[in-house]
């Protein structure tokens, strides 16, 4: 509704160009590699509002052949000031419990946060009339295994366990509990765990290929993100 009200607005005012964030959320939890042809299938709330957003603005760019409307589709952002998910990784590896899942071989599509606005601004200024799509990752996309080693290099820490695949699930029901009983947000959950082990590749190669060059690779971002969360210790 919300993405409603801004289209009615825009309507009013004569705003004939919008830039929406949309999510790679809008494919839903899959084995293959994603892109922009790929069928949005949204298994969350949050995916399935991103999509609905994602329709409103189309028919509103195809009741004016002058509109214009950029659909952006970042994977994880992450970056200085983010207290989301990047963030709880890194406090659980400088915690010393974390753990590699089993091979930690699925790829796990992330979106340093300055690159995102480098990217926003560079799409912007080609806007054609109609609607344009674009998924968000940086490159190159990297393993849990490997977001997680970079991170512990750069933390001057070592990851020293790996926990059988199947047994992730039960390992975070201890942690379940505390969470229910303290009510704090503990770094590992059955949740968490779970959510490590689900691949989540998403390709942005059609950005890459119409000539964007980012000014950090994912390396170079977890470094960053590394290096504000040291200096808020």
């Amino acid at each position: 509704e919300g993405t409603n009200v801004l289209c009615r607005i825009a309507t009013e005012y004569n705003i004939k160009r919008i830039v929406f964030f949309s999510s790679v959320a809008v494919y839903g939890i899959r084995d293959e590699v994603t892109n922009e042809k790929s069928e949005p299938s949204p298994d969350s709330p949050y995916g399935a509002s991103k999509l609905a957003g994602e329709k409103v603005l189309t028919d509103w760019a195809l009741d004016d052949p002058e509109r214009r409307v950029l659909i952006i589709r970042p994977t994880v952002v992450y970056g200085a000031n983010n207290l989301a998910n990047m963030f709880n990784l890194i406090r659980q590896i400088e915690s010393g419990y974390y753990f590699h899942l089993g091979k930690a071989s699925v790829v796990k599509s992330i979106a340093y946060v300055e690159n995102v606005v480098q990217a926003t601004l560079w799409l912007s200024g080609k806007m054609k009339k109609g609607i344009q799509i674009y998924n968000y990752s940086d490159e190159p996309q990297l393993t849990t295994r490997q977001i997680a080693e970079y991170i512990a290099q750069f933390l001057d820490r070592k990851i020293r366990f790996t926990l059988p695949a199947g047994l992730g699930p039960v390992f975070g029901y201890p942690f379940d509990l505390a969470i229910k009983i303290t009510g704090k947000n503990l770094p590992i959950s059955s949740a968490r765990i779970k959510k490590l082990g689900t691949q989540t590749f998403h390709s942005a190669e059609k950005i890459f290929s119409e000539g964007f060059e980012p000014q950090y690779t994912t390396i170079e971002g977890l470094e960053r993100m590394v290096a504000w969360y040291k200096s808020i210790k």
